[in-house]
């Protein structure tokens, strides 16, 4: 069995997290952890390049994310 875990920092996807974790997988299964991040506003799409301001959020982002992802990574492996 395939699993895409997706998370985004919210509470939410703690939850998720915390659910994918306490479920009984089949051996063999694979879980995929994926952070995303809010999209550019509709109003935003295609301007090129994009401005500073609106990469995203910035390092700061990009380092809760990593965070984040870590956290669920380790999280899954924990035995049980």
């Amino acid at each position: 069995m395939r699993v895409l875990l997706a998370i985004d920092g919210s509470s939410c996807s703690d939850a998720a997290v915390q659910l994918v974790a306490g479920l009984a997988w089949p051996v063999g299964t694979s879980i995929l952890v994926l952070a995303v991040e809010e999209p550019l506003p509709s109003s935003m799409v295609g301007l090129a390049p994009f401005p500073a301001a609106l990469d995203g959020g910035g390092p700061d982002l990009t380092e809760s994310l990593r965070s984040g992802l870590a956290d669920a990574v380790a999280r899954l492996e924990a035995p049980g």
